[in-house]
């Protein structure tokens, strides 16, 4: 049984002691048909029946239930003196001896609950109802009663105090607050957490209803859902209510109908305090709300500013396109017309204005290009680029037929993207590695891609001049040059407008290189 409670003695049940006694009477005192009837009974129950002697507390009957109950031999009962004291368990001996001496000197019938230690050593929880015969004078002179083995009972009633125990400590020390009200709307239950809470012991608020704590403004919404729940919905309910300091909190509650003959008699659930997280919902509320105003105001300053872009990328167009064919146009004719006029030094400077203002217009054309990655609008689709490649490599190659360079495309490359955006990257991204690889005898490039989990990386890579890494952080910024027009031919706004494109597209670009051993450019496409 684990640790064994001991029960104190306690009164009761003279009516059934008498009732025992008298039944047992017949058997003891005489011997006939009726008498051996009784005898056959009480030897046949699962239960001592016994008489002993007051004064010496000598027993001069047990029935052969002794033998049942607790394994030891009838004649041991009789025969050895005090044999029902040697045997109550030494934790219950004292007080149970105590309690039944006090009880037969007063001459009252009593009842006695205690543990005996049966033959095999196993522990058994006896009830002993006493009955006290009395002499003429009023004294003790038998004692007769009946022993039953309760051990069953008093296991079951432990397990039910331990579960009891432990379902109180699971309840009482939960951070939700467990209750109970009637269909009144009375509280019935508060587990002791509620103090944590709303600073009320349990004691101030069971007999009170419940929405003398709700905030006003909740309450109706509030009765209503406590009348579904008393049909059995099971809708969790959100509201305020007021605490001891004067205190505003958010609650949550879940309740279940308390059923008795088929009638709701009220609800028994948990409730728990959300105020944090009501806050915090409250502070993204007010911070989605300042983000979104920053960003119409973002968008409006954008909107601005590309309209401004706009009308820049107009007068660029219109009004520096006409001075600068003016420009080459009179040195053309200088060239042609004056040359025999002109010395060499001249005929020099000449051909650096023309060249200079062919380069503007080239310059020009890279900026409208430029802004007209970022304006235009996009149209997704599954794009292949293995084919647009394909198509720029065999454009690149009718440009200089007499190179000998390695082009190796992967296979089946597709992507989600506006097919026109996407041929632009590639057509820059291609046509740097076909430049940067033009002092290279037999040039290599290939264009793959490789796999990060669910994400697709493509990379252009060659052997060409490369790059000093230290610099790596300006390639892709507007008219950011890594190596002089002297050395490789551009206008420095290609990488810039890859990036554009990419980011447009919700991916990212880098890049790696070595000077002299090439480069490799690396980009994502969401």
């Amino acid at each position: 049984m684990g640790q064994e409670e001991r029960t104190a003695p306690k009164r009761g049940e003279p009516d059934a002691v008498a009732a025992v006694n008298r039944a047992a009477t017949p058997p003891l005192e005489a011997a006939n048909p009726v008498g051996d009837r009784y005898r056959e009974l009480v030897e046949s129950l699962e239960a001592i029946v016994w008489e002993a002697d007051a004064t010496t507390r000598r027993f001069t009957f047990v029935s052969h239930g002794a033998e049942l109950v607790l394994g030891h031999p009838v004649d041991q009962w009789l025969r050895t003196p005090d044999f029902w004291a040697s045997h109550i368990h030494p934790a219950d001996r004292e007080p149970t001896l105590q309690y039944t001496r006090t009880a037969t000197a007063e001459g009252r019938d009593h009842t006695l609950e205690y543990r005996a230690v049966a033959a095999d050593g196993r522990v058994v929880w006896l009830r002993n109802l006493v009955h006290v015969v009395r002499n003429a004078q009023g004294q003790a002179q038998h004692l007769r009663g009946l022993m039953l083995d309760v051990s069953d009972r008093k296991r079951a009633g432990e397990a039910l105090r331990l579960s009891e125990e432990k379902f109180r400590d699971l309840v009482e020390n939960l951070s939700d607050v467990i209750f109970a009200v009637d269909r009144d709307g009375v509280i019935t239950y508060v587990s002791p957490v509620a103090e944590a809470l709303g600073g009320y012991r349990p004691s101030e608020l069971i007999g009170r209803p419940f929405w003398e704590f709700i905030d006003p403004d909740d309450r109706p919404k509030l009765m209503r859902g406590f009348e579904r729940a008393l049909s059995g919905a099971q809708t969790p309910a959100e509201y305020r209510v007021r605490v001891r300091s004067g205190e505003l909190r958010w609650v949550r509650s879940h309740g279940r109908p308390i059923w008795q003959e088929g009638r709701a008699t009220g609800l028994r659930g948990v409730l728990t305090d959300i105020t944090d997280s009501k806050q915090t919902e409250e502070q993204v509320r007010r911070l989605n709300a300042e983000l979104e105003q920053r960003v119409a105001t973002r968008t409006a300053e954008l909107e601005a500013i590309n309209n401004e872009l706009e009308a820049f990328c107009h007068s660029v167009s219109h009004d520096l396109r006409a001075p600068l064919r003016a420009i080459s146009g009179f040195g053309h004719a200088l060239l042609e017309d004056y040359a025999s006029r002109l010395d060499d030094e001249g005929k020099g400077m000449l051909n650096r204005v023309v060249a200079a203002s062919q380069r503007m217009n080239q310059l020009i054309d890279a900026l409208l290009e430029l802004s007209r990655v970022t304006q235009t609008e996009m149209h997704r689709e599954v794009v292949d680029l293995t084919s647009l490649a394909c198509t720029i490599t065999a454009e690149l190659r009718e440009t200089q037929p007499e190179r000998a360079v390695d082009v190796d495309i992967e296979d089946g490359l597709v992507a989600q993207g506006d097919a026109r955006l996407l041929h632009v990257v590639l057509e820059n991204l291609l046509g740097n590695a076909w430049k940067f690889t033009n002092k290279r005898p037999r040039a290599h490039i290939e264009f793959r891609a490789v796999r990060d989990g669910d994400l697709c990386i493509f990379f252009v890579r060659d052997d060409g001049a490369g790059f000093d890494m230290k610099r790596v952080h300006k390639l892709f910024g507007a008219f950011q040059r890594l190596h002089g027009p002297d050395e490789f031919e551009g206008t420095g706004i290609g990488l810039a407008t890859v990036k554009r494109i990419v980011h447009r597209h919700g991916g990212r670009v880098w890049a790696e290189g070595a000077v002299g051993e090439g480069a490799t450019f690396y980009f994502t496409l969401p």
